[in-house]
């Protein structure tokens, strides 16, 4: 069963920066930089008719954007702090995120440099508060970018091939915080030895291990087996 916490009201607007990243709430005026990085169809008009739709319903709308970089060369939108290279969305009873990279920025870890510091920033205002991510199970980069955050994703039957989705909060996101944080790394420890063979992990370690590789093993260990055909992380 999910927890239905919503966001404090009225909607509070999001400012949030990275070493290279500002990731902030989209505005009324931008919305023809919200219908390209999106790719929709139809006109100006009816991309501010589904951006104000959203809105209404107290969707939180974040353009990713690469802080003081414009490229006419690249076919991404531009604003007054840089280029749109992604979008984040979170919205309905369940607080589901969706979230986008633009082609062109794709393998460079935006996503998940977004996604880290718009949890944090989220769960550090709203501790209640769960949020929901569900993915294709062939959609190898964000299965993998949720195991590198420490979280345990379970089997779905979303589409035709089944999917991943997980489901978390403060705590769950504040145990991967404090591990990285003690390691000094983002990324769970690969645990090798001086020659570079893999060693069995430190006793202290091996339950968190077990945790984070619960989203293979609830797929049946197909994640080795397919290639990825959706946005990666």
């Amino acid at each position: 069963m999910f927890l239905e916490r919503r966001f404090s009201t009225p909607p509070m607007s999001f400012s949030i920066n990275t070493s290279r990243l500002l990731i902030r709430s989209t505005r009324p005026q931008e919305t023809q930089a919200y219908g390209l990085i999106n790719e929709l169809r139809g006109s100006p008009q009816d991309w501010h008719t589904d951006w104000a739709s959203w809105s209404s319903r107290g969707a939180k709308q974040l353009f990713i954007i690469l802080r003081g970089y414009h490229n006419p060369n690249i076919n991404a939108p531009s604003v007054a702090e840089g280029m749109v290279i992604g979008f984040i969305k979170i919205a309905g009873s369940r607080n589901e995120v969706s979230f986008r990279t633009h082609p062109s920025f794709r393998g460079e870890g935006i996503m998940k440099e977004a996604l880290r510091a718009t949890f944090t920033y989220i769960f550090q205002r709203w501790r209640n508060i769960q949020l929901y991510v569900e993915t294709r199970s062939d959609n190898l980069a964000v299965v993998r970018m949720m195991q590198e955050f420490g979280l345990q994703g379970q089997r779905g039957g979303w589409s035709s091939v089944g999917s991943v989705w997980w489901n978390f909060g403060w705590a769950s996101w504040r145990t991967w915080q404090e591990y990285s944080h003690e390691h000094g790394s983002q990324r769970t420890p690969s645990h090798k030895d001086a020659k570079g063979k893999r060693k069995p992990a430190p006793k202290g370690t091996q339950q968190l291990l077990r945790h984070i590789f619960t989203a293979s093993e609830t797929i049946g260990g197909r994640l080795t087996q397919v290639v990825s055909t959706f946005s990666e992380a």
